[in-house]
């Protein structure tokens, strides 16, 4: 009698037993593992193709039965036990098959697909509906976390259906049988499944919002899977996808707020000893010589005063807004010496002292640089200040070439003392 509680539907249909057995073993095999033998149907066809079988049985009176049944049996082994808790890989390399009970068949197939290397393939009569899942391809209606789950461990193909007549008691729902090739390598890792599980987490979700607080959204947002469904991924795209954020969490330079408030205090000092460096060199450049420049690919000498000041607005404003925005920068390459001055000397200032008075989490946070690299926010102090320096070391240039005088900078100039 089967026990509803352990989810038995014996298989009565010799045809359909008979090509399970085929499946398992196209040609005789040293050894099959068969999981769930109940009473022994299976069994029977696996022992004319099989030199060895072990059978794993969890119901005690089953168990006891099967060894009545097959005493004179000395190929046959049969172990009272669930294959949940048993180490299949004891007995060698092997084919594992099994009518497995729905309740526990997810269960056992990843039990069966973590067993390493022994496993030489697995044939399993499970649920239609898992059986499909397990199969699906990218895009369709099944295809979900144990999709990419079997897939990673294995190839899986849906070989035939078996109708609930063929059972005792008929099941509610169709069969079908599975066939299970173990992928060479290692076993997926269980960070990577992990990950996974979060991208389905809510299946018709973006990415983006199901690995919302696992990774910073810009992050997310940067690569091209952010914008999609899990259910849209490839292996390869997941496994893309892992890699890159993965790689952000290990690389990218992390601060505690209190960390990164006292690293903007020192760069900020070190910034302000600069602009006022900046401004001096920014009012050496004769006024007349603004559209002075070097060789045909060079800036003007009023671009060039007009970008550094621009840049210092543009960083000033990324790291306070938490976003780095492309477009046109906010001083005109037109502009006079004196316009540009007097917006280095009230603007810049007055953008420094806001980044200045971020708190202490606003300075820690990851911001996206034209997705080319995530840093913490008070990393792009010291862009702001390497970027001013550059720039200012190709005007000091300009200025000696006009033959105007150059100013002090980190020493003293020919032209005055430091």
């Amino acid at each position: 009698m089967a026990r509803q509680r352990l989810g038995q539907h014996f298989l009565r249909s010799q045809t359909v037993l008979e090509r399970i057995a085929l499946s398992v073993c196209p040609e005789p095999q040293p050894l099959v593992i068969e999981i769930g033998p109940g009473k022994g149907a299976l069994t029977a066809h696996l022992l004319r193709r099989a030199e060895r079988v072990i059978a794993i049985e969890l119901d005690r009176a089953l168990a006891v039965e099967l060894r009545q049944k097959y005493e004179d049996e000395p190929r046959l082994t049969i172990i009272e036990g669930d294959a949940l808790a048993a180490d299949l890989a004891q007995w060698g390399p092997a084919v594992i098959a099994g009518n497995l009970p729905y309740y526990a068949a997810t269960a056992i197939i990843e039990r069966v697909l973590d067993s390493g290397a022994g496993l030489r393939w697995a044939v399993f009569l499970i649920q239609k509906e898992v059986a499909e899942r397990m199969a699906a391809s990218p895009g369709g209606r099944e295809y979900g976390f144990l999709s990419v789950r079997t897939q990673l461990a294995a190839d899986c193909a849906v070989l035939f259906r078996v109708k609930p007549a063929a059972f005792q008691p008929p099941p509610k729902v169709e069969s079908a049988v599975v066939r299970l090739r173990p992928r060479p390598g290692v076993a997926p890792d269980p960070e990577f499944l992990a990950f996974i599980g979060h991208c389905f987490r809510q299946k018709r979700k973006m990415l983006r919002n199901n690995l919302s607080g696992l990774y910073p959204k810009d992050l997310i947002e940067a690569i091209p899977e952010g914008f999609q469904r899990a259910e849209r991924l490839t292996l390869s795209q997941f496994a893309q996808t892992y890699r890159r954020l993965v790689a952000y969490s290990k690389e990218t330079i992390m601060f505690t707020p209190e960390q990164a408030q006292g690293l903007a205090m020192f760069l900020a000092m070190g910034l302000e000893k600069e602009q006022q460096t900046t401004k001096k060199v920014l009012a050496a450049v004769p006024a007349e010589s603004l559209d002075f420049k070097l060789g045909d690919k060079g800036r003007t000498a009023g671009a060039l005063m007009a970008h550094i000041v621009s840049s210092e607005l543009w960083f000033a404003d990324g790291i306070e807004s938490g976003e780095f925005k492309s477009g046109a920068e906010a001083v005109s390459a037109t502009a006079s010496s004196a316009e540009i001055q007097e917006i280095f000397a009230t603007k810049v200032p007055e953008a420094l002292a806001r980044v200045k008075e971020l708190s202490a989490e606003q300075l820690a946070k990851p911001i996206n640089f034209m997705n080319f690299m995530t840093l913490p926010a008070v990393v792009f102090i010291q862009f702001w200040t390497v970027h001013t320096v550059h720039h200012r070391g190709q005007l000091a240039a300009y200025i000696r070439a006009m033959n105007a005088k150059v100013p002090s900078i980190y020493g003293p100039s020919a032209d005055e003392s430091y």
